[in-house]
């Protein structure tokens, strides 16, 4: 070209590789606070017990990115006797949920914290055996003061309570769009979705 800008055409080899490559799957990544820090991808992800800290009756989870693609299945799996799984995004990234989000924990409660914002696309299925709690809440206070924090890792405390007292919202903007998602419900349980519209 006269102007010196270099212009560069895919090859054959390049243009296959990028076609055959297909969607990109979302992330759930831990950060190593609760347990230890890994990286889980696939169409079937399965999170563990082992992945968190259990406190009596409670199970939690920390991520720095949780994120679940189209076709995709993140399930949260563990001892039948837990009453909550309390789960908290760390990164700052909002979390993209156009998958199906499961829990075969007992008849546990599933509870969802991430203050950058938690984004259901048309896509996303709900099947836990309790009810579901998301909130673009930073923290997650318990009846004896302990306190979960999305914002402050090391200030926070894990305890046996199970009583919830409240949840505290960040002085951010909400991110949290519902956009028809579906919940998979049974007739002996009661679904609960809980998401501040943006």
């Amino acid at each position: 070209m006269s102007d010196g800008v270099r212009s560069h055409r895919l090859g054959p080899p390049l243009l296959v590789a990028l076609l055959a490559a297909g969607p990109v799957q979302a992330q759930i990544v831990t950060d190593g606070t609760v347990g230890p820090k890994v990286s889980l991808q696939g169409g079937e992800i399965k999170i563990g017990a082992d992945l968190g800290t259990r406190r009596g009756g409670n199970l939690f989870h920390s991520f720095e990115k949780f994120g679940i693609a189209t076709g995709q299945t993140a399930t949260f799996t563990g001892p039948g006797d837990i009453k909550n799984v309390i789960s908290r995004v760390t990164g700052g990234e909002v979390s993209n949920i156009d998958g199906k989000l499961a829990s075969t924990v007992g008849q546990a409660d599933l509870y969802f914290l991430n203050p950058a914002g938690v984004v259901f696309g048309p896509n996303a299925k709900l099947d836990v055996p309790g009810s579901f709690h998301v909130s673009t809440a930073h923290e997650l206070r318990f009846a004896d003061g302990t306190r979960f924090s999305a914002l402050d890792k090391t200030g926070s405390g894990l305890t046996v309570e199970h009583r919830r007292r409240s949840a505290s919202w960040a002085k951010l903007p909400s991110r949290s769009r519902w956009t028809g998602a579906s919940c998979d419900s049974h007739p002996e349980r009661f679904c609960l979705w809980l998401a501040a519209i943006s």
